[in-house]
């Protein structure tokens, strides 16, 4: 090494020595900063979870968002505990040595205790510089041990997450492909056990000298390091695990995070215990849920500031009645669509789907199904046009050999103006084809979702009674169907509106509930 290299990674050195002894200034300035940011975020996550909640089913993309909504929660969580821990405890710090300028260190003689409790207190105590000293290691630890713990989770989840969204993507159809799948999961999570051990056990499986076991379990231990990119974090982790300290923190890594992961179902406190579920009330129409009327929520959004606001954007139910005291002489009703319609719509194979499903790079190809019915009418009048366009050649051939003075000249010409005028007709009926088409097909699009539902009005059967359209509502771009019914014949007084909904709960076994809702309303005039 030259001298130059060396003085440069003397001075390099220096400046981090220099820097760590100011480093809590970054460290509280940061938390701080990163605290405001991860509270603020908590609508943005609902919003997230409630979007992946009513519009994501199914497929290797919708998988990897669950994923990444995974990571968000419990990532939300663990930088909110721990920096709010790492803040708190830095102004303790920060207190504590204000307190040492005041008063200096901790006069035991003075508290005129007994021999023996003062010897027990300098012994257990210590000096205040030594609490100081411990605040101050604590503070610093837990700061990198917050962006650690994310890291050791994030690789925890890839690690067992990896193997389902390839198999999703590549998507085996072979009839040996369920065999295949259960060998591959077996070995990767077998071989994965032992790169987990050799983890846990601070690198025993590293310690073995026999040069080819070292040599291919290097090759192992690279391979999971690539799909839990742990590569990325690697001198951090060894920096924890060659301090004593530090190492114990890394042993309560693991149960902190399945914890902070699975935490929230753990426990369950319910301090009203006569007061029943809300879908159990909601089925018997004995609840009033501010979020199934559109004049209830608006009141309730609108609101002031503090008791009485709610939001209701990440609360979207798959039934919304226009209002709850009903004024308006016509009335309309909501009706949500779920992204597991389409498994519906499959089974009854009433319709084909109007886009293709699922994720695509659509820069070079259409996003558009192509209906086979759709096609057939097309292919009828692109072959009807191209017979026209057959003759339109003939009858050019033709005009060549005849004099523009011949009678049979201006026989051609005619014959020509008529068979372009066939064929644009043709080119035309296409377009037309083409919209009609698309017109049928979102009227038995509407008819077949309509279908899943069943609508009563006071016990009785009410949804020929509406006029329903395509719609998407204003609170967080609900896709859906709203519908409009006369409320002028309805007496004033109480009256109930019963919703029953089919809904697709799981691709795996096709089980099918219908979602029960009865939604009490007031007539007023």
């Amino acid at each position: 090494m030259t001298d130059q290299s060396k003085d440069k990674k003397s001075f390099f050195k220096e400046w981090l020595e220099q820097l760590q002894q100011e480093s809590w200034q970054l460290e509280l300035l940061i938390s701080g900063l990163a605290l405001f940011g991860i509270w603020e975020s908590r609508e943005m996550l609902s919003s997230f979870d409630h979007y992946v909640d009513s519009n994501v089913y199914g497929g290797a993309f919708n998988q990897i968002t669950f994923l990444l909504l995974f990571i968000l929660k419990v990532g939300w969580r663990i930088f909110f505990i721990n920096l709010l821990i790492h803040v708190i405890l830095r102004g303790l710090w920060i207190g504590s040595i204000g307190l040492r300028y005041i008063s200096g260190d901790i006069e035991y003689e003075n508290l005129d205790y007994s021999e023996a409790a003062t010897e027990f207190l300098k012994k257990r105590i210590g000096t205040y510089d030594d609490f100081i000293e411990k605040l101050e290691w604590i503070c610093s630890v837990l700061f990198a041990y917050t962006f650690l713990l994310f890291l050791l989770f994030l690789s925890m989840t890839l690690f067992f997450a990896v193997p389902p969204v390839i198999i999703k993507i590549t998507g085996p159809n072979t009839d040996n492909a369920g065999f295949f799948i259960v060998m591959f999961n077996m070995i990767y999570y077998v071989i994965g056990l032992l790169v987990f051990i050799d983890f846990i056990a601070l690198g025993a499986f590293k310690k073995i000298k026999d040069k080819t076991v070292s040599k291919v379990y290097l090759y192992i231990f690279r391979f999971y390091s690539i799909v839990t990119l742990s590569f990325l974090y690697r001198p951090l982790l060894y920096n924890f695990l060659d301090n004593k300290g530090t190492r114990r923190l890394f042993f309560f890594s693991i149960p902190y995070i399945l914890i902070l992961a699975i935490g929230p179902n753990l426990f369950s406190n319910n301090n009203y215990p006569y007061f029943d579920a809300h879908h159990s009330l909601r089925t018997h129409g004995q609840i009033i849920n501010d979020a199934n009327y559109e004049d209830l929520r608006s009141i309730k959004s609108e609101g002031k500031e503090g008791i009485g606001k709610i939001d209701f954007k990440n609360n979207m139910p798959d039934v919304i009645l226009g209002q709850f005291y009903m004024e308006m002489p016509f009335q309309r009703i909501f009706f949500g669509m779920r992204q597991s319609d389409l498994n519906l719509f499959k089974q009854d194979s009433i319709v084909s789907p109007i886009y293709k499903e699922g994720f695509r790079f659509s820069l070079f190809s259409s996003s558009k199904f192509e209906d086979p019915e759709l096609d057939k009418l097309l292919k009828a009048k692109d072959d009807k046009a191209n017979e026209v366009r057959e003759k339109l050649k003939v009858n050019r051939d033709q005009l060549k050999g005849v004099s523009e003075s011949d009678q049979a000249h201006i026989e051609l010409t005619q014959e020509r103006d008529r068979l372009r005028a066939e064929r644009d007709s043709y080119v035309s009926e296409k377009s037309d084809v083409h919209e009609s088409f698309a017109k049928q097909k979102n009227e038995k699009i509407l008819e077949a979702f309509m279908d899943y539902i069943e609508l009563e009005l006071d016990g009785i059967p009410y949804k020929d009674s509406l006029t329903c359209y395509f719609y998407i509502h204003p609170d967080i771009n609900q896709k859906g169907v709203l519908c409009h019914f006369d409320a002028n014949p309805l007496s004033r007084g109480n009256h109930n509106m019963s919703v029953k909904r089919k809904v697709y709960r799981t691709s795996q076994t096709g089980n099918i509930d219908i979602l029960h809702y009865i939604l009490p309303f007031i007539k007023v005039n």
